[in-house]
């Protein structure tokens, strides 16, 4: 893929950009790309070498690369932590990789919580006005937690508890007073639903089965990628 600087973004913030060192290690899929839509997938990796994206729209992915520096200054690593932990699983004829960001030791040592640190919009966590003290969880951060927890299992780690750490880019203190189903902190801690092995494994393979299928018949026409991009 070719990045382009057509809104020309600050010469700091294009190289930035450009040298994204995200790898997904010697997988032939991430657990975040299994999230992604199984057939844009298919295509974009099919004609790479022809996809051009602006960087203007990538910029928000630096955010998440700051959560290394995040978790050093926070000391992470000194209280029976492993930060950014990548892991493997076989799922279906591939191989699955899938990066926590913090997994801690429970108190009786015998079990791990994962914790992921996500920079996101305050909507994403807006409860409902009529009924605030009730969680809201989006679908994806759930999906992909219990992917991360799938694989921990398959490499002898026991999961006890998944957790989001959500850092609001645009919360306001004054709509926190003024709206209770608005978030009440800039940062907050999120419990997520643990899923049942089970339940787990069954949703991995499905995504994996989905991207499988896409690959075979994806169309070999990059017109085929403008289309879907612009249904997206």
């Amino acid at each position: 893929m070719r990045i382009t600087n057509e809104r020309n973004l600050p010469f700091a913030v294009f190289e930035a950009v450009k040298r994204d060192s995200y790898s997904m290690g010697s997988a032939d899929k991430s657990v975040t790309g299994l999230l992604q839509p199984p057939r844009q997938s298919a295509l974009r990796e099919l004609h790479a070498d022809e996809v051009t994206e602006d960087a203007s729209d990538r910029v928000y992915a630096l955010y998440g690369q700051l959560v290394h520096s995040l978790l050093e200054r926070a000391g992470e690593q000194d209280r029976n932590a492993i930060n950014e932990e990548r892991l493997y699983a076989d799922v279906g004829g591939w191989r699955i990789s899938g990066q926590t960001d913090s997994l801690t030791l429970t108190e009786d040592q015998r079990s791990w919580v994962i914790t992921d640190f996500k920079f996101c919009t305050v909507y994403k966590f807006k409860r409902d006005k009529f009924d605030p003290d009730t969680p809201v969880m989006p679908e994806e951060y759930e999906q992909q937690l219990n992917m991360y927890a799938y694989l921990l299992n398959e490499n002898g780690f026991k999961v006890d508890a998944l957790k989001i750490v959500a850092m609001y880019r645009d919360w306001s203190i004054r709509e926190s007073e003024r709206d209770q189903s608005y978030p009440q902190n800039i940062a907050q801690e999120h419990q997520v639903k643990l899923w049942p092995e089970d339940k787990a494994k069954a949703f991995i393979e499905e995504r994996v089965r989905l991207h499988q299928e896409a690959i075979a018949t994806a169309s070999h026409n990059v017109d085929d990628l403008v289309q879907v991009r612009s249904e997206n």
